[in-house]
């Protein structure tokens, strides 16, 4: 029973926010929301909400240490600690949108990888779900297949020929166990 009030207590502090996360959201994010909406996880929201709550607690903070140091006006100490917690809240902001385009980033090459060696090895087959069999069957769990991509990949960027690379690559499935004869 404790742990079942700790963990909504728990939850309810993390669901904070004392800038509407609506907009929270919107600034932090911007367009990545539109374009990378099923990379970005609910860890990623959590930081923005805490970052946001951070900036408001850390403008209170560097307006009350700058004010006591310095003795200056309360206009000029307002200005500092205002741009101080504004440019961390967007540097902060700028590290959450970059960690979620690196995640979309690596899903974009694996898609790449897996999309190009389901086309050499339907080419290599004839039979899309004996390619998809084979594709599932050896996947990242053998090396020598994931040297092979690698391959045809740097061959790919270095911007030869495409048709070239695919026959080529394909005739390692030429093999008869590998042709459908349907």
């Amino acid at each position: 029973m404790t742990t079942d009030l700790y963990v909504n207590k728990k939850s309810k502090v993390l669901n904070l926010s004392l800038i509407p996360k609506e907009r929270l959201y919107k600034i932090v994010l911007g367009k990545v929301k539109k374009y990378s909406e099923y990379f970005i996880i609910d860890t990623d929201l959590l930081k923005i909400r805490l970052i946001g709550n951070i900036t408001i607690a850390g403008f209170g903070i560097l307006f009350c240490v700058f004010h006591l140091l310095t003795k200056l006006s309360i206009v000029l100490s307002i200005v500092i600690s205002l741009i101080t917690s504004i440019a961390f809240f967007f540097v902060s902001g700028e590290y959450i949108r970059s960690n979620i385009l690196s995640r979309q980033r690596k899903f974009d090459e694996a898609a790449f990888l897996v999309l190009n060696s389901l086309s050499i090895n339907m080419i290599a087959t004839g039979s899309f779900p004996k390619s998809v069999e084979m594709l599932n069957s050896v996947g990242h769990h053998s090396p020598h297949y994931k040297k092979y991509f690698e391959r045809i990949i740097y061959e790919l960027n270095t911007g030869e020929n495409e048709d070239k690379i695919i026959s080529k690559s394909s005739k390692i499935f030429l093999n008869k166990k590998y042709q459908s004869f349907s």
